[in-house]
């Protein structure tokens, strides 16, 4: 044997004794992790241990079949028997941080689908239950937040989607129906501001988008915004102002009487009812004797005279469907000079 071959040689069985060093290290830790009940350290350390290791090698595949066994089970005890939505989320994210260490154990497997199937009718009666209290409650914002959530779990649960459709469906039907009692009240605006605040809850029904353009379409035009074919001593007033009872009116067209002040309004046929209450402004003078003329497509329906500075407000409505024009004029048979006459509140309904 050449000294080559002599130092080859020790070269090897050093490296033999270091792998079989390396190995009992191995052992040896994985035999403490195995007491400690660590048993996922011990597969991994068992496994470190070499073939050549002929005094350990057998007893650490034994050991690691015993340490899967345990694994196994001590995974399945901390899994336990969950029955809320929180304990079904702790076991699966424990199955499956175990099924990475064990990635074609069965029962493991087995047992994750179990949780999964679990978790999703847990999440689903939970729903059900909620959502029926608050709806129950008229708390349909409450509702549609529990259903979209479970239905994130179960997205094509019929039982689910049916209370969706359901609750949807009672929704709409309440906000129609309280603005219905907001338009009867003529309060338009209230009407509008609540179906917009609707469509945060529910922003893709289209029986709200549609009562939404409906009620706008419905909704009373002021006189002040018409076009004005023709006018002559009127003047519209943007802030508020008072009687001589000290009512306040904002929306304000004045006509000055004593100049025999007069409006002629487009009405293009789109109204069916226009309303104005009238009164004679604080700053008129005394000594008036006014009068209002209305005329539908040059037809006079609707007059009133000897309006003084004593007068009450006057309430009118006039029926205008299917007319083009509205006419209003004003007159002063007594003292001459600030004769005013201001229509307030004055709509034109569709």
């Amino acid at each position: 044997m050449t000294a080559l071959n002599v130092a080859e040689d020790a070269i090897m069985q050093l490296e033999s004794l270091q792998t079989i060093y390396a190995s009992k290290q191995a052992y040896d830790l994985a035999e403490s992790y195995y007491e400690a009940g660590d048993y996922e350290a011990a597969m991994d350390a068992y496994q470190e241990v070499d073939e050549s290791d002929t005094e350990r090698y057998e007893d650490a595949q034994s050991k690691i079949a015993s340490a899967t066994e345990n694994y196994r089970a001590q995974i399945i005890e901390k899994v336990g028997s969950p029955s809320t939505v929180d304990e079904y989320e702790t076991a699966i994210s424990l199955l499956n941080s175990a099924l990475a260490v064990l990635p074609d154990d069965e029962e493991l497997t087995e047992l994750l689908e179990a949780c999964k199937t679990e978790l999703v009718e847990t999440i689903k009666s939970t729903a059900l239950s909620e959502a029926t209290d608050a709806i129950a409650a008229g708390d349909y914002e409450e509702a549609f937040d529990l259903l979209e959530a479970a239905l994130k779990y179960a997205p094509e649960d019929s039982d689910l989607q049916a209370l969706v459709s359901s609750a949807q469906s009672q929704y709409e039907e309440y906000i129609a129906s309280l603005v219905a009692d907001l338009v009867a009240q003529d309060d338009y605006d209230g009407a509008l501001e609540l179906i917009q605040q609707a469509l945060k809850v529910l922003p893709g029904s289209t029986a709200l988008k549609e009562l939404q353009t409906t009620t706008q379409e419905q909704k009373p035009v002021p006189l002040t915004d018409l076009v004005v074919i023709a006018s002559d001593n009127i003047e519209v007033i943007t802030t508020a102002i008072t009687d001589r009872w000290g009512n306040y009116y904002d929306g304000t067209v004045k006509f000055d009487a004593s100049r025999d002040a007069y409006a002629l309004y487009n009405l293009n046929k789109n109204y069916t009812t226009f309303t104005a209450t009238v009164f004679v402004p604080s700053e008129a003078t005394n000594g008036k004797d006014m009068f209002i003329s209305i005329y539908v497509d040059d037809e006079l329906v609707y007059y009133v005279d000897s309006i003084t500075e004593e007068s009450a407000p006057i309430s009118l409505s006039v029926d205008v469907s299917n007319a083009s024009t509205l006419r209003i004029v004003t007159g002063n048979d007594g003292s001459y000079n600030s004769g005013y006459l201001c229509f307030s509140d004055a709509i034109l309904k569709k």
